[in-house]
C-alpha cells in the first residue's frame, strides 16, 4: 500500500470518527433562550406576540425577505391561530399556536418543511419593573449525526435573529405604548 493510501484511510477514518462517533456524545435537544425588558403592558406585548397578523411588525424574517409568500389562519391569540411563509432566504414553514395563557404565555410549534421534526418557539412574558419581560424560547430535537452537529452552531446561527427581533418588538411595544 503506498503512503499516499495510508494517509489517506488514516483522514478517512478520522473523518469517520468525527462525524459517527463524536455525535453520540452530543445532546439530541437543542435550546435557545433570550429575554428583553420592554416598558408596555404585558397585555400590549402579548397581542404582539400572539396575533401573527401582526408579527411583520417586528419579525427579523420579514425584514430580511418582506416579499416572502405569507398567509395566516385561524382567531389571533387562539389555539389553531397559524402563519405560515415561503421564500428564497427564509425557507418555508409554519408557525401554530398550540397553548395561551393571556398576558403571560404562548407556546407556538414551528413546522420546517425541511425537517421532519417540529420545533418550539415559545413565548413568556413576566411583570418587570414598570413593564414586562418578554423571554423567547427556541427548542428542537436534533437529528443524528448531522443535526447534532448543527445544533452547536445554533446559538450563532439564531441567536442574532432572535435578539434583533426581540429589540423590533421592543420598539414597536414602547411606540404603541407611548400613544395609548
Amino acid at each position: 500500500m503506498s503512503k499516499v493510501v495510508k494517509i489517506a484511510a488514516v483522514i478517512a477514518g478520522v473523518l469517520a470518527f468525527l462525524i459517527l462517533v463524536v455525535p453520540l456524545f452530543l445532546s439530541p435537544t437543542v435550546s435557545l433562550k433570550k429575554d428583553i425588558e420592554i416598558k408596555a403592558p404585558d397585555s400590549l406585548v402579548y397581542a404582539l406576540v400572539s396575533d401573527f397578523n401582526r408579527f411583520n411588525e417586528w419579525s427579523p424574517w420579514y425584514e430580511m425577505e418582506p416579499g416572502a409568500a405569507t398567509s395566516i389562519a385561524g382567531e389571533p391569540g387562539q389555539v389553531g391561530h397559524k402563519y405560515s411563509w415561503e421564500g428564497d432566504k427564509v425557507g418555508s414553514g409554519t408557525m401554530e399556536i398550540t397553548r395561551v395563557a393571556p398576558d403571560s404565555a404562548v407556546d407556538i410549534l414551528l413546522y420546517f418543511r425541511e425537517e421532519p421534526k417540529p420545533a418550539r418557539a415559545d413565548w413568556k412574558l413576566t411583570p418587570y419593573g414598570n413593564g414586562v419581560r418578554a423571554t423567547w424560547y427556541f427548542s428542537s430535537e436534533m437529528g443524528y449525526p448531522f443535526g447534532r452537529i448543527m445544533g452547536l452552531m445554533m446559538e450563532k446561527f439564531l441567536g442574532p435573529d432572535y435578539e434583533k427581533g426581540l429589540r423590533n418588538l421592543k420598539r414597536v411595544a414602547e411606540k404603541e405604548a407611548g400613544q395609548m
